[in-house]
């Protein structure tokens, strides 16, 4: 297995424990802003700073987590698109019987 598969293999697995996660639920609910707002605290959490000392590790576990996290909104922002498909087809049917 390649580097590259691990990563795959983890950011899917971390996905996984957010589907897991009861509190998944509402992500159909989440806004643009708030799939951005979650991401970029997992991207700027392991930044360096003076004061700030961030192992490697730390860093790749964050970028796991943001990744999963905008695998997850990529999923969403396709069920928004099917769910948005839907109400307009069903409002075409309604007033072509009419």
């Amino acid at each position: 297995m390649t580097i590259r598969d691990e990563i795959i293999q983890k950011i899917v697995e971390e996905r996984i424990k957010i589907l897991n996660n009861p509190n998944s639920s509402s992500d159909f609910e989440k806004t643009k802003n708030d799939w951005v707002a979650k991401i970029g605290y997992y991207l700027f959490e392991t930044s360096s700073r003076n004061d700030k000392h961030v192992t490697f590790e730390e860093f790749r576990e964050s970028l796991i987590k943001a990744a999963a996290i905008i695998l997850s909104a990529l999923e969403n922002s396709h069920e928004h698109d099917l769910k948005l498909n839907e109400v307009l087809n069903k409002l075409k049917e309604d007033s072509n019987e009419h």
